[in-house]
């Protein structure tokens, strides 16, 4: 199951209850951990899901719509090409909500990223630098994966086309 599919798993089972649903729930049914979990509810608020947090675990407000589009894009590039790749999506009016990669060992890992502006990118890459901290994608050669989020298709469809003709997507 990929995480699109798991984040879409969530919704349908808050959308055909009106219980509140743990994340170690979400955990065991999903085979996946607590904490994929509570990074897909992130996810999925940052998408315009209102998602009350409770003691006992989460629950999907009745007036919760989302808005815009997402689409999990495949990227393969150095880490010198990051700050290009990110600014070209926010450039374009998107932001990239996650990075996501296939280890070997451990299987997918997700970082929650949400970078909606350029003030968001160099505050990453800030962070990045003075924390001296490794990429996910230095994990994999360079192959790493994006959920990116755009208001409508249209602002969707330049972001991939711009990320192609960069070569920064396949």
């Amino acid at each position: 199951m990929t995480a699109e599919e798991r984040r879409q798993y969530i919704i349908d089972k808050f959308t055909s209850s009106d219980e509140i649903i743990s994340a170690n729930t979400f955990a065991k049914e999903l085979d996946v951990s607590r904490q994929i979990i509570v990074g897909d509810i992130a996810l999925l608020r940052a998408l315009g899901y209102n998602i009350s947090s409770t003691p006992k675990g989460y629950l999907l407000e009745e007036d919760s719509k989302p808005n815009g589009v997402t689409k999990v894009i495949r990227s393969k590039h150095s880490i010198e090409n990051m700050v290009e790749e990110l600014y070209t999506v926010v450039f374009n009016g998107g932001a990239v909500l996650d990075v996501q990669i296939e280890h070997e060992l451990y299987g997918k890992l997700i970082g929650t990223t949400n970078l909606y502006s350029k003030y968001d990118v160099d505050k990453f890459v800030e962070k990045v630098k003075e924390n001296n901290v490794a990429m996910l994608s230095g994990l994999t050669d360079g192959e790493h994966e994006h959920t990116i989020w755009a208001s409508d298709e249209d602002i969707m469809d330049r972001i991939v086309k711009e990320l192609q003709e960069k070569g920064l997507i396949h």
